[in-house]
């Protein structure tokens, strides 16, 4: 019952770590000093959500005893509470930081309706807390969005040039096939007027043969 109960927590759980995006097989990370690799790689579930973070990156030797907090559950700046800072707290869908209000100021930030993907698992954000984007990554994902589109640009650009070519090339083909033809036809009726030409001289010679006669 209990090794049902862990595999329907790990059901529940992100693959990567969201400190630095490593997989199941270890942390992109090199492990801290104090740290033997093996135990770094060791994955720390957050009691409280869908968040999982490496020994290494949480910079712990041991687990808590009463479970892992992930840090999303506090301001980065004040480590208030969402209660402690207004009753909100806003929570970034790419790394793993939150910020009260009162803490982020003015700084731009792109306001997420959901997290599809935590849904899936059964988790529904508390109304003390909304998904954002934060600056940092809202910025990541802008240069991300030019570049992808700069790069989508740069195949039309290059999907129109190479058309161009392709009908320049098939223009000059037909033009060229088309010189051929008429080549053809020239050399067709000259040979029909050369022709022509050789039948009236072999019949004036068999009117003169039929005078001799």
């Amino acid at each position: 019952m209990a090794r049902l109960k862990a595999a329907d927590r790990a059901a529940r759980h992100e693959v990567s770590c969201c400190a630095c995006g490593g997989g199941p097989d270890g942390c992109v990370k090199p492990p801290p000093a104090f740290l033997a690799p093996d135990v770094a790689a060791e994955r720390l579930r957050c009691r409280n959500c869908p968040r999982i973070m490496s020994l290494g990156c949480a910079r712990l030797v041991i687990r808590p005893r009463m479970g892992w907090q992930c840090p999303q559950h506090h301001c980065r700046s004040c480590n208030r509470t969402a209660s402690e800072a207004g009753g909100l707290m806003f929570r970034c869908v790419d790394c793993p930081i939150a910020f009260c209000a009162e803490c982020n100021g003015e700084a731009p930030f792109d306001a997420v309706e959901s997290n599809p993907e935590w849904e899936d698992m059964g988790f529904y954000l508390p109304k003390s807390f909304e998904y954002v984007r934060c600056t940092d990554c809202y910025k990541v994902r802008l240069e991300r969005e030019a570049e992808e589109k700069e790069k989508a640009e740069a195949e039309r650009a290059e999907a129109a040039a190479a058309a161009a070519a392709a009908a320049v090339k098939a223009a000059a083909a037909a033009a060229a096939a088309a010189a051929a033809k008429g080549k053809s036809k020239r050399k067709g009726g000259a040979g029909k007027a050369d022709a022509g030409k050789a039948a009236p001289a072999s019949s004036s010679r068999g009117a003169n043969k039929k005078r001799h006669r």
